[in-house]
Parts: structure tokens; sequence; C-alpha cells
């Protein structure tokens, strides 16, 4: 598994692997919290090309743009964080 969004196609190179993505400007926005929201789907409207989600307790609203505006360069910045200060998102100790 690789999560690292727009820079994937720059770690799958690092790996010999071709990831068929692209990165985008994309705009949205984030309410404030909303109390009871937690367990809301993530919603598409295909017609009015608009989706919601969750963003923690928040709602982020976004659009699919008609005329997306492509990033020509994505900047690498690779950072090295030590394993002490790192989350805890596994079994690693």
């Amino acid at each position: 598994m690789m999560s690292v969004g727009v820079w994937s196609s720059y770690v799958g190179d690092m790996a010999g692997v071709k990831v068929p993505l692209v990165a985008m400007k994309h705009a949205y926005i984030v309410s404030q919290k909303i109390d009871g929201i937690q367990n809301m789907p993530n919603v598409r409207d295909h017609d009015a090309s608009v989706y919601l989600r969750l963003q923690g307790d928040a709602l982020c609203i976004g659009g699919y743009e008609p005329n997306p505006i492509f990033w020509e360069q994505v900047i690498v910045l690779i950072v090295f964080i030590p394993m002490t200060h790192a989350p805890k998102t596994g079994p690693i100790n």
C-alpha cells in the first residue's frame, strides 16, 4: 500500500512502478465542527459535479471542475522523522 497522494508517481518511480495518477489544483471548503456528523457517508452528485465527505468532525464540500488545471511539477520534499516521534499507526513499537 502506498498513501502519499500527489507524490505517488514520484514514489512509484523510485520503486520502478508506474502509477497512473496526475496532480490537479482543486478548491474545496471545510465547515466548522458539526455535532453528530461522524457516521455520514461520502456523497457525490454527478449532475451538479459536487461531493461532500467527512474531514474529522467537519464537512468537506468540493466540486469537479470541467477544465481542471494540472500541476506541471509537484515539489518533492522528503522529511525523515525518527520513529520515536512518529505517530503510532500499527503494531510497531
